[in-house]
């Protein structure tokens, strides 16, 4: 179970995708993974540094923001500075 978004995002990368990614991309599976892990918390900063903009409240930013399936198992949505 995710406990935090982070880990949802991250437990939806599954080999399957990351050989594909590789594939395409003409990298090998361990640069792709150390990518996206560098990625995510990138891009959740992003979307953090957004949420105060036209939402107004962090519950539904959330729910608007990150997929239902990377929330799944998260019972808590904290909003705070990177």
């Amino acid at each position: 179970m995710a406990t935090s978004f982070l880990d949802g995002l991250k437990s939806m990368v599954t080999p399957e995708f990351l050989s594909g990614a590789a594939r395409n991309l003409g990298e090998s599976e361990g640069a792709v993974a150390t990518g996206l892990g560098a990625a995510f918390p990138a891009i959740l900063a992003g979307l953090v540094g957004k949420a105060g903009d036209s939402l107004p409240s962090s519950r539904s930013w959330c729910a608007a923001a990150i997929p239902a399936k990377a929330r799944k198992g998260v019972t808590r949505c904290r909003i705070s500075a990177v």
